[in-house]
């Protein structure tokens, strides 16, 4: 029974890692999501950008994802324990 357990193991080894890439990549693309509405509502951590008068025809297509943003925003605990997680180094 445990060779079968072993084989079972092996092949979900062998063929998962196309969904751990597919979810690095995801991660990679929430936080650079994050960053950008970071930039694009600084206003509302009271810092001043000189594109912040572009950025206001962007609100309108952010609005969506605004909300989303600052769920993701309350939960994070600290973001420089989401950073290290990725390398295995105690921050």
């Amino acid at each position: 029974m445990k060779f079968f357990e072993n084989i079972a193991l092996f092949f979900t080894g062998a063929l998962s890692f196309n969904r751990k890439a597919y979810a690095l990549i995801e991660k990679d693309l929430r936080q650079e999501e994050d960053n950008f509405l970071l930039a694009a509502r600084a206003d509302l951590l009271g810092l001043n950008f000189p594109t912040m008068y572009y950025m206001l025809e962007l609100i309108p297509y952010m609005v969506e994802e605004e909300e989303n943003w600052i769920k993701r925003m309350v939960k994070r605990k600290s973001i420089w324990e989401e950073r290290f997680s990725d390398l295995d180094i105690d921050p």
